[in-house]
C-alpha cells in the first residue's frame, strides 16, 4: 500500500500539474542543464517545483491515483485526501513545518503568507533518471595554480576537458538515444555510438495440427443404455473422459454399438448432439437427480425454449441454449431473466 507522500511524487514525475483539493497545487516547469564555472559543478537538465496556492479544485488525477494503486473505492479515497489536508492546515496554523518527502517543505513565514521549498536532492524529469551533479576542477583553482606553474595548469586544462567531454556527452547519448530509461539495464554495447542494432527477423512456420481418431474407454452403447433413465426424453452416453452425447430417448432398446444404431433401425430417427466442451451455455438449473434435471428440461421446453442436459461432471446441469462466444448468448439470458429464471453463463 503507497504512502501518500509516495502518490503525490509518482505523479508529479508523469504529469505536468498535480493538484491536491483544498490545499494548492504543485506545476512543474523544465529546467535545462548547467554548468557552474565557478563551482565547478554541472548539473543534469530537471523540473522545478512551483506550487500554486490558487490551484484548489479537484480534477480527480489525486483521487484516481489513491483509489488504483491501494485497491480502494473512489469515495475512501476522497477521504483520505481531506483527512490528510486537514492535518495539513492543522500543522501550519500550529506554526509547524509540513515535510513531503522527495517533494519539498511547507511553512508561514512571519507575514502569514505560505511558502514552499523544493527539495534539490532529487529529480522529477524522468530523461535525467539516474544522473546526478558532475564536479570539475573549478576555474578559480585553474588561475591560482597557472600563478605557480603555467606547465601544469595547461595539463590540468586538458585533463579536466577531457574527463567532462565524455561525461557530457554519454550524460545525452545514453537516455535519448537507447532504451535504458523504459529497460532500466544498460549494457556495453550501449556506450558504443556507432553500434547498430541487428534487425530481427522473424520467418512464418506454417501450423500443422494433427486430429487423432477417438477411441472409446467407456462401457458399450448398450450397457449405458441399460443404467439410464428412460423415463425422460434424453439420455446421455459417455464416450470417453472429454466427449459425451445426448442421446434422445425412443423407448427401444438399441444395438450393442452406436455406429450400427441407425443402418439397423432406419425407421427411428436417433438424435445425437455433440456439446462442444469449450462454448458458452446458458444454465438454469443444476442438480443431483436426473429426473429433477428431466422435470425442468420438460417445463422449459413448453415454454419454447431448446432445453436440455450438458454431458459431464457430477451434476446434471440444464441448458437453455449456447454459442461459441459469451456476447452471443447474452440475448438469450436477458430473456430468460426476464422471465424470472435464475441464469448464469457456463464456460
Amino acid at each position: 500500500m503507497k504512502t501518500f507522500d509516495e502518490i503525490i511524487v509518482q505523479l508529479i514525475i508523469q504529469h505536468d500539474c498535480v493538484v491536491i483539493p483544498e490545499f494548492g497545487g504543485f506545476v512543474t516547469k523544465a529546467i535545462s542543464s548547467k554548468i557552474d564555472y565557478d563551482k565547478g559543478i554541472m548539473s543534469p537538465p530537471s523540473k522545478q517545483l512551483l506550487f500554486n496556492i490558487q490551484l484548489l479544485n479537484n480534477d480527480g488525477l489525486l483521487t484516481t491515483e489513491i483509489s488504483s494503486e491501494n485497491k480502494i473505492s473512489y469515495a475512501d479515497a476522497s477521504n483520505e485526501i481531506i483527512r490528510k489536508v486537514n492535518e495539513y492546515h492543522a500543522a501550519l496554523k500550529a506554526g509547524k513545518k509540513i515535510i513531503i518527502n522527495k517533494v519539498g517543505t511547507f511553512q508561514r513565514n512571519q507575514e502569514g503568507l505560505l511558502v514552499f521549498e523544493q527539495d534539490r536532492f532529487f529529480n522529477f524529469l524522468m530523461s535525467s533518471y539516474g544522473l546526478g551533479s558532475v564536479q570539475f576542477v573549478p576555474a578559480e583553482v585553474i588561475i591560482k595554480e597557472e600563478k605557480v606553474d603555467q606547465g601544469k595548469t595547461q595539463f590540468w586544462k586538458y585533463a579536466a576537458a577531457a574527463c567532462l567531454l565524455p561525461i557530457a556527452f554519454y550524460s545525452l547519448w545514453i537516455p535519448l538515444k537507447t532504451n535504458v530509461l523504459s529497460s532500466k539495464m544498460i549494457s556495453i554495447q550501449d556506450l558504443n555510438p556507432f553500434h547498430k542494432a541487428n534487425k530481427v527477423n522473424y520467418k512464418q512456420i506454417p501450423f500443422k495440427s494433427q486430429v487423432e481418431k477417438l477411441t472409446a474407454t467407456h462401457s458399450s452403447l448398450d450397457e449405458q443404455y441399460k443404467q439410464a433413465d428412460l423415463q425422460s426424453d434424453f439420455w446421455y452416453y459417455r464416450y470417453d473422459e472429454e466427449t459425451s452425447f445426448t442421446v434422445r430417448n425412443e423407448q427401444e432398446v438399441l444395438p450393442l454399438n452406436l455406429e450400427g444404431a441407425i443402418s439397423a433401425y432406419p425407421e427411428k430417427k436417433i438424435e445425437i448432439i455433440n456439446f462442444n466442451p469449450s462454448t458458452y451455455n446458458c444454465i438454469v438449473g443444476s442438480f443431483s437427480n436426473l429426473n429433477n434435471a428431466n422435470l425442468l428440461v420438460s417445463k422449459l421446453k413448453s415454454k419454447g425454449y431448446d432445453a436440455r442436459i450438458l454431458p459431464g461432471g457430477n451434476l446434471h446441469r440444464v441448458s437453455i441454449g449456447g454459442g461459441f462466444s459469451e456476447e452471443s448468448v447474452n440475448l438469450l439470458k436477458s430473456k430468460a431473466i426476464q422471465e424470472g429464471l435464475n441464469v448464469w453463463i457456463l464456460h
